[in-house]
């Protein structure tokens, strides 16, 4: 009796734990695909503003967005030449503007870890004829906290890179006005990172493109990153237009007088090499884990090196940057703590590129 009693209660155990499992079971697979339709309406919302919402033919480029290993938009808009009717893809190439300040950064970083800089030195130590070369540091170029102007219209810049025959010899008098003193305040400079340039190019005895090349794009297998020729040329390079007219838009003032390989700007790259690019700095390739740390730690205004940095009220960490280039737009986002990443690349200048992405950040929260 005891016995017959004892299989009957085990039985009944055993047929509670089953049903038990089946309902976890079953929630778990209710939740993934409740997660799926999510994932789904996500991605057709985003086409249809890209293709429809922001206007016909308001956009044109290319757009990369993921979220924890799933792709929400991986697609090209409009062409990347109207007259031809070439498609954007993946393989399109676009200038991509100031977020070659990032990839500047980087190249620093390398030689700081070569103990051929100090990120502390004084700029004199390299650009000697400079003017308040001894009160500025290569730390305040990278950080735009140098005081130097946006744009170098009041002085020749190119007196200052080290294959100018003068080099260190002619360039002191130059008219170059701090708008504060170097550590005092914020002002974006473009000219701080071409002199950023200027300061590879002395240290490692190569021009910023073959330093580029050598020590970034070919290790990460970037094959189709690099700066225009001196004629504004490049293979595979979407036409850059003004706006949606299709008027094109002419070479920029830093092309014309400072010349097409810059710190500052000036590369171009595809939306499949700025992956392999975020996949990198994701692994942390090329510099040490500690160089990444001071990439991203931020300083006035958020400015890293190289990207603004931000956290939000629950401490996510989130890196983006902004490009914009005589007819090209662009701009990166790299929310590491959320596993969010956003690439844009385009073909038309005034596209209104901060409503785009306040949308799609209101899409992936």
């Amino acid at each position: 009796m005891k016995k017959g009693m004892a299989i009957i209660i085990i039985s009944i155990l055993l047929m509670v734990t089953t049903a038990g499992c089946g309902a976890k079971d079953n929630a778990k697979s209710t939740a993934v695909s409740l997660e799926k339709q999510n994932l789904t309406e996500v991605k057709k919302k985003l086409d249809k503003e890209f293709t429809d919402l922001l206007g016909p033919d308001r956009f044109s480029g290319y757009v990369f967005i993921s979220k924890k290993g799933n792709v929400l938009l991986d697609k090209g808009y409009g062409k990347a030449d109207f007259e031809k009717g070439t498609e954007n893809t993946k393989q399109t190439k676009f200038d991509i503007a100031s977020l070659t300040k990032q990839i500047t950064a980087v190249a620093v970083m390398q030689l700081q870890e070569k103990k051929l800089l100090d990120v502390n030195d004084k700029i004199d130590k390299y650009l000697s004829s400079f003017p308040h070369g001894n009160e500025i540091t290569i730390h305040q170029l990278l950080s735009h906290t140098s005081g130097l102007p946006e744009h170098s219209l009041q002085f020749d810049i190119r007196k200052f890179r080290p294959s100018n025959k003068n080099f260190g010899i002619e360039g002191s008098t130059e008219n170059v006005t701090l708008a504060f003193a170097p550590g005092k305040g914020f002002q974006y400079s473009n000219t701080g990172y071409i002199l950023l340039g200027y300061i590879i190019e002395k240290l490692s005895g190569k021009t910023l493109d073959v330093y580029f090349n050598e020590n970034i794009f070919k290790p990460l297998s970037m094959a189709n990153t690099g700066f225009k020729d001196e004629n504004g040329q490049l293979n595979n390079l979407a036409i850059g237009y003004q706006s949606q007219n299709k008027d094109k838009a002419e070479k920029s003032w830093n092309f014309l007088n400072v010349g097409p390989v810059l710190g500052s700007s000036g590369l171009c790259s595809t939306i499949e090499d700025l992956i392999l690019w975020d996949k990198a700095l994701t692994e942390e390739k090329l510099i040490s884990k500690e160089s990444y740390n001071k990439i991203y730690t931020p300083n006035q205004s958020s400015y890293g090196y190289g990207w603004y940095s931000y956290k939000d009220s629950e401490g996510k960490r989130s890196y983006e940057h902004y490009g914009n280039a005589s007819g090209y737009r662009s701009y990166i986002l790299r929310a590491v703590d959320e596993d969010i990443r956003v690439i844009i690349a385009s073909n038309y200048q005034n596209i209104p590129i901060g409503d785009m992405v306040g949308m799609v950040k209101d899409y992936i929260k």
